[in-house]
């Protein structure tokens, strides 16, 4: 954020705490909300107008995976954040189950690694979403953090475990029976 304009720019959005990081490496910038859609224009916010899509990495109790119901309809990034701010409060789902893909849709994050346990009714379950302007996005989802870097370097073909996603090998119920993962 190089202006003041800029600076004050979160200012608008209501309901979304910014908190400065401060220090030299990493991110300078935090935001706090509730509900998780207001993550679509916390994330343009703190994104700005240009630049790569991030890689979004989320530990939630739930994948927030569900396909919006318009995609078509999600403003791309280039609209700016108060087209995005309003499609997060008056066009998307209310369970607050669908703003990952929107964030997909809109050009704002480019790959996911999700930490979660459930699957909302409706989720997207491959590995792969095209969004409506046919970019692909890679979706890892795992149920605990120690199995994320195994997984993000590692996809696995097999078909996921109905608990928990993970390939039935490596699944929940196989943890829950022996003393250290397979």
């Amino acid at each position: 954020m190089d202006t003041e304009d800029d600076a004050l720019r979160h200012l608008r959005l209501a309901g979304i705490i910014r908190l400065g990081l401060g220090g030299g490496r990493g991110p300078s910038d935090a935001y706090v909300f509730d509900p998780h859609r207001l993550a679509l224009p916390a994330w343009a916010c703190a994104l700005g107008d240009a630049g790569a899509p991030a890689l979004l990495v989320t530990l939630d109790r739930h994948l927030d995976t569900v396909v919006p119901q318009r995609p078509a309809a999600v403003p791309d990034r280039a609209a700016g954040l108060r087209a995005l701010d309003e499609h997060a409060r008056w066009s998307l789902d209310v369970r607050n189950y669908d703003h990952i893909l929107a964030a997909m849709e809109a050009g704002l994050v480019g790959d996911a690694l999700l930490i979660a346990r459930t699957r909302p009714r409706g989720a997207f379950t491959a590995d792969t979403y095209v969004d409506t302007r046919g970019r692909p996005h890679r979706l890892v989802a795992v149920p605990t953090v120690d199995r994320a870097a195994e997984a993000w370097s590692h996809p696995a073909p097999a078909t996921p475990c109905a608990t928990c996603w993970t390939p039935p090998s490596a699944c929940c119920w196989t943890w829950t029976w022996t003393a250290s993962p397979p």
